[in-house]
C-alpha cells in the first residue's frame, strides 16, 4: 500500500489535492460532496492512513503539494485551504494550524456526527449550498450508529440491507489500496451513489453468509472483560464481530487480530458501546491505537502491526488494560 501511496503522491506533486483516509464512508463522500460544492471535476484525491503518516519519504512530498482540502483526518501538509474534520483526537493539531494561519477555512466540531456534517456546514456558510439531507442523515448514521448501544448489530452494526449498512459496505469493501479507492472516488464523482448500490448487491448478500460464520464463531466466546481474538481469515475476524462479542457477552473491550496482507496484522479495538462518557475514560482504546501507530474513534480504533510483533503486542495489550483481567481466543 505504502508504494501505491507514494506513486500518487509524487504524481501529485504540484497539484491541488484532497486528502483523506481509507476505511469507512465519511472521508470518500465528504471528499465528493466538497468537489460537488466546489463545483471541481478534475480533481487528485489522496488516501492515508495512520502508518503512511510515519514515513519521512511521504512527509518530505506532502510539504511540496497544495492541500486544497483535508477531510476526517489530521492536519497535514504546509497549508490548508479547507479542513473538515471531527475527531477529538485532532483537536490539538488543529488549534495550532489555526493559530499559526495555516488553514484558511476551518470547519472543525469534535462533537459533530461526521466530517460530512461539517462539509454540509461549509457549504451552507461559504457558498450558500445545501446538501441532500437525506444523504447526509446516511453518512452521520454510518460514521456513529455502530457505537451507539440501539444500533441493531449486524455488519458495522448497521442492519443488514439498511441503506447506511450499503453504503458503509460499498466504501469499506471497495477500497483495499489506494488505486481502488480512487476508482470508487470517480465512479462516485460520475454517478449519484444510489445508483452504485444494485452494482454491490451480490457483495453484500455474500457477506450476509459470511456475517453467519462470525456468528457462530463469536458464540464461543464467553468473557466480560478483556476479550482478544486472534484469527487466521481478516474476513471473518473483522467483519463485524467485535460487535457480536459485546452483544453475547458485553466484554468491556475487544482486540480483533488477523492477516492483513504479508507480513502485516490487522489490529481492530472495540469499546463496549453500552459503557457511557463518564467510564469511556476507562476502557477508550484510541490511546492503545496510537501507541501502535494507528488512531481512530475513543470507542472503535485500528493499527497495524508485524507478523513478528504479534506476542510483544498482545502483552501490551494486556499492560494498557491491566484492570481487566484478559481471555485471548485463537480461531
Amino acid at each position: 500500500m505504502k508504494n501505491e501511496i507514494l506513486d500518487l503522491l509524487e504524481k501529485s506533486i504540484g497539484k491541488k489535492i484532497i486528502f483523506t483516509h481509507i476505511g469507512d464512508p465519511d472521508g470518500m463522500f465528504s471528499a465528493v460532496e466538497l468537489c460537488k460544492v466546489l463545483d471541481l471535476s478534475d480533481i487528485q484525491v489522496i488516501p492515508i492512513d495512520h502508518m503512511v503518516l510515519k514515513d519521512e519519504v511521504v512527509s518530505g512530498i506532502l510539504k511540496k503539494t497544495d492541500a486544497l482540502a483535508v477531510i476526517d483526518i489530521p492536519p497535514i501538509g504546509r497549508s490548508i485551504k479547507y479542513y473538515c474534520d471531527h475527531h477529538l483526537s485532532s483537536k490539538e493539531q488543529v488549534e495550532e494550524y489555526v493559530l499559526h494561519g495555516k488553514i484558511a477555512h476551518c470547519y472543525y466540531d469534535p462533537k459533530a456526527p461526521s466530517a460530512f456534517s461539517m462539509v454540509v456546514k461549509l457549504a451552507k456558510i461559504l457558498f450558500n449550498k445545501t446538501v441532500d439531507e437525506k444523504r447526509a442523515a446516511i453518512i452521520d448514521r454510518c460514521d456513529t450508529a455502530g457505537y451507539k448501544t440501539d444500533a441493531p448489530v449486524s455488519y458495522g452494526g448497521f442492519k443488514s440491507g439498511d441503506e447506511a449498512w450499503q453504503y458503509d459496505y460499498l466504501v469499506r469493501s471497495s477500497n483495499d489500496g489506494p488505486l481502488e479507492f480512487i476508482e470508487l472516488f470517480n465512479k462516485l464523482m460520475e454517478k449519484d451513489v444510489h445508483s452504485l448500490l444494485p452494482e454491490y448487491d451480490p457483495k453484500i448478500k455474500e457477506i450476509i453468509k459470511k456475517n453467519a460464520k462470525v456468528e457462530e464463531f463469536a458464540s464461543n466466546i464467553k468473557t466480560d472483560t478483556l476479550t482478544i481474538v486472534v484469527g487466521k481469515d481478516d474476513e471473518i475476524v473483522n467483519r463485524g464481530l467485535m460487535f457480536r462479542i459485546y452483544k453475547r457477552s458485553r466484554c468491556k473491550v475487544s482486540v480483533t487480530i488477523a492477516p492483513k496482507e504479508k507480513g502485516l496484522l490487522k489490529i481492530g479495538f472495540g469499546t463496549d458501546p453500552v459503557i457511557g462518557d463518564d467510564e469511556l475514560d476507562l476502557y477508550r482504546v484510541d490511546t492503545i491505537a496510537r501507541s501502535f501507530g494507528g488512531g481512530g474513534h475513543p470507542r472503535a480504533s485500528g493499527c497495524h502491526i508485524k507478523e513478528s510483533e504479534l506476542d510483544d503486542a498482545i502483552e501490551k495489550i494486556k499492560v494498557h488494560f491491566s484492570s481487566l483481567s484478559c481471555v485471548v481466543v485463537k480461531e
